[in-house]
């Protein structure tokens, strides 16, 4: 942690600067330093007249707070660092408040420079966030790791969840912090701002797909908040969480995309989604030109769509198929004819249904693809 005489001076430096009175808070609201005087505790200087600056602004380990307004004869008598000449120098209330604020600015940046010289402990949710976009240092994951008891050396897994609804987010976050409050070797935290992030132990591919499965299961359960879930290899170091997270956002949105029925989808388990996923767009509109031509988007009925999604489902079952879509056996066969008409493709034959299927897949990645941009 920064010593306080570094952060006395900080305090010290700004009301120096600006002529602003100053002082610094813990995040339990004690009162570090200040040049204000005897201040009280900061929920009463929440009433007052202060302008406050978190440091860092995203999870808090200080709070800095600036005075907006120039102090008076007697308060400089009772001993603030200000001079009389920067007092009179600056008057007027939007003066002030943009010294203020530039006063602020000064002190959060002066502070976070300092954090880089001594370090900070950050909370294990803002740890796993940072540390799963990759964007702290090996100095910094072994502190924290050091600090929230977490093992360096451990294979985990990284697990994005995604609610259907963005909102919800916020709860399931809370119920997986809930549910696993006694594992300190759970990293949880939001990420992209639709997802929630789970980095955790797991010796091999199987364990950390029973460990989602039964996330799922549960947030669909009990907290009634329908979820897409994909996994990550396992990895062997907390170091090696960047590529675990990226290893589970590929596999969402391959997942979202191609295979929008499967709810729970592993890394290792993408399949043609993974090709299909790294096709340039160009090459795509060629490739469903060739096949559906110029009108692609009115090329099949919703009907036949449906109809082509079950009777690959069923590896080209005939009987099956007809029995899941509520059909008979020649109402089906009608309708593949129909689509071998328009398009050239009888999926009764090998060859053309893999064709039609991977059309189906690239077409439908090409209508995501403002959604996902």
């Amino acid at each position: 942690m920064v010593p306080k005489r570094m952060l006395d001076n900080v305090i010290q430096e700004i009301t120096r600067i600006s002529g602003l009175a100053s002082a610094l808070w813990d995040e339990e609201g004690n009162l570090l330093s200040s040049t204000a005087g005897e201040i009280q505790d900061l929920p009463t200087a929440l009433e007052g007249e202060w302008q406050f600056f978190p440091v860092p602004e995203e999870e808090p380990v200080y709070k800095i707070g600036i005075l907006a307004r120039n102090f008076n004869e007697n308060e400089k008598a009772e001993g603030t660092l200000l001079s009389a000449e920067k007092t009179d120098a600056f008057s007027g209330d939007e003066t002030v408040a943009l010294k203020s604020t530039m006063a602020g600015e000064f002190g959060r940046s002066q502070i976070m420079s300092l954090f880089k010289v001594y370090g900070y402990r950050m909370g294990r949710e803002y740890f796993a966030q940072k540390l799963l976009q990759g964007e702290l240092s090996d100095r910094e994951v072994a502190e924290t790791a050091k600090h929230l008891h977490s093992r360096i050396e451990l294979a985990r897994a990284a697990i994005l969840i995604k609610p259907e609804e963005a909102e919800k987010c916020d709860v399931v976050a809370e119920a997986l912090k809930s549910f696993y409050i006694h594992e300190n070797e759970m990293l949880i935290g939001r990420l992209e701002g639709e997802s929630v992030a789970v980095f955790l132990p797991a010796v091999d591919r199987e364990e950390s797909i029973t460990v989602a499965e039964g996330l799922f299961e549960m947030l669909q359960a009990e907290l009634m908040v329908p979820v897409r879930i994909a996994i990550s290899n396992v990895h062997g170091k907390l170091l090696d969480a960047p590529d675990a997270y990226k290893e589970a956002l590929l596999s969402m949105e391959v997942g979202e995309t191609f295979y929008p029925q499967q709810k729970v989808l592993h890394y290792g388990s993408l399949g043609i989604g993974r090709l299909l996923n790294r096709i340039p767009e160009d090459l795509s509109d060629l490739f469903l030109e060739e096949i559906f031509g110029g009108h692609r988007e009115n090329a099949l009925t919703e009907e036949e769509q449906q109809t082509l999604r079950v009777y690959f489902a069923n590896n080209l079952n005939h009987s099956e198929t007809a029995r899941q879509l509520y059909i008979h056996r020649n109402t089906l066969t009608y309708r593949l004819e129909k689509i071998a008409g328009k398009t050239g493709l009888d999926v009764r034959v090998f060859d053309d249904a893999v064709t039609m299927k991977i059309a189906m897949m690239v077409d439908r990645r090409q209508i995501r693809k403002p959604e996902m941009s």
